[in-house]
C-alpha cells in the first residue's frame, strides 16, 4: 500500500465531499458511479491540481461512493479480493472513535491468479462464512493483516485483486469515502461480470 499524506488540500476535500454528498443515492451504503461521464469530467475538475488521482481517472474506471455509519456496519469484517488490481481509497469523513472503519488489508494475500477460474476458486475459499471468522480472529491476534488509519486529506494506493481486505465497523458517526478502481482482470468473461453485478445487488437496501 502506498499512502500519499496531506496531498488534498482542504478547499478540494469540501468540494469534494459537497459533490459526492449529492450524488450519493440517499438511504444506501454503496453508490456506483461508472459508465457516468458527467461525473466522471467532475471529478477530473476537481482532481486538476492532483495527478496521481487526476490520471487514474478513466473512462472505465468503477467509481463507488460508501456511506458507513452505526446502523449500516454489517458491511464491515468482510475480506474480500477486488477484481481490480489498482485501487485509490480517498476517505472524505472519517469519525474520531476507535472502530471507525478503517480499511484492513494483507497484502499478496495471494498469488496472482493466471486465469479466471482460479480467481473464483481463490475467492470461494476466502469469502465464505467460515473463513471469515477465522481471518477476522487472526487480524485481532496481530497475524498478516495490517490496519490502515488513512485522515482526510490524505489518499492510499493499493492491489486489492492480490491484497485481501476488509473495513471495521463504525460506531460512532459517519464515514464516507471515494473508491477508485482501476485495471479489471478478466474483464470480459461472463463469471466476472456476474461476480460484479452480484456485488452490487448484493448491497442494494432490501
Amino acid at each position: 500500500m502506498k499512502e500519499y499524506s496531506n496531498r488534498i488540500p482542504p478547499d478540494t476535500l469540501s468540494a469534494l465531499t459537497n459533490y459526492l454528498e449529492q450524488k450519493h443515492q440517499e438511504n444506501t451504503t454503496f453508490s456506483f458511479h461508472q459508465d457516468n461521464k458527467e461525473f466522471l469530467n467532475q471529478l477530473r475538475i476537481i482532481f486538476k491540481d492532483i495527478p496521481e488521482i487526476v490520471d487514474s481517472l478513466k473512462e472505465d474506471s468503477y467509481i463507488v461512493t460508501r456511506k458507513v455509519n452505526k446502523a449500516n456496519s454489517k458491511v464491515a469484517f468482510c475480506p474480500h479480493f477486488d477484481n481490480y488490481s489498482s485501487t485509490i481509497l480517498i476517505p472524505l469523513k472519517v469519525p474520531d472513535s476507535k472502530f471507525n472503519g478503517d480499511i484492513i488489508l494483507w497484502e499478496n494475500a495471494r498469488k496472482t491468479p493466471s486465469n479466471v477460474i482460479s480467481h473464483m476458486i481463490s475467492k470461494l475459499y476466502f469469502q465464505n462464512k467460515i473463513a471469515t471468522k477465522k481471518l477476522v480472529k487472526m487480524f485481532n491476534e496481530g497475524k498478516n493483516f495490517t490496519r490502515h488509519s488513512v485522515k482526510p486529506g490524505s489518499f492510499v494506493q493499493f492491489d486489492g485483486f492480490v491484497g485481501l481486505h476488509f473495513n471495521l465497523n463504525v460506531d460512532s458517526g459517519e464515514r464516507m469515502s471515494l473508491l477508485i478502481h482501476n485495471d479489471k482482470k478478466f474483464a470480459n468473461t461472463f463469471i466476472v461480470k456476474m461476480i460484479e453485478k452480484y456485488s452490487q445487488y448484493s448491497v442494494k437496501p432490501k
